[in-house]
């Protein structure tokens, strides 16, 4: 039997990742926390901010690989009155 919701959501799963650049991602977030922790040793601050950062980072990184879709159906029916002759 033919499952059309499964066969649309692996197709929109598989667009998604292929749209989404997981990996320049995870790169320019390695760069931005980098940049950060060597901003913090310069200065010595607390390296309070880039823990909570790498946290954030960390779960949108998540959900970018793992991404929850919704697939929702919508039927559009017109009816028309057939001509009497």
């Amino acid at each position: 039997m033919y499952d059309a919701y499964a066969d649309a959501k692996h197709k929109a799963v598989g667009i998604v990742k292929k749209l989404s650049n997981i990996s320049g991602a995870k790169e320019e977030m390695q760069r931005v926390l980098s940049s950060m922790k060597a901003k913090n040793v310069f200065y010595g601050y607390e390296e309070y901010d880039v823990n909570e950062l790498e946290k954030r980072f960390n779960l949108i990184l998540n959900t970018i690989k793992k991404p929850v879709l919704h697939n929702h159906s919508i039927a559009f029916v017109r009816m028309e009155k057939a001509d009497e002759e």
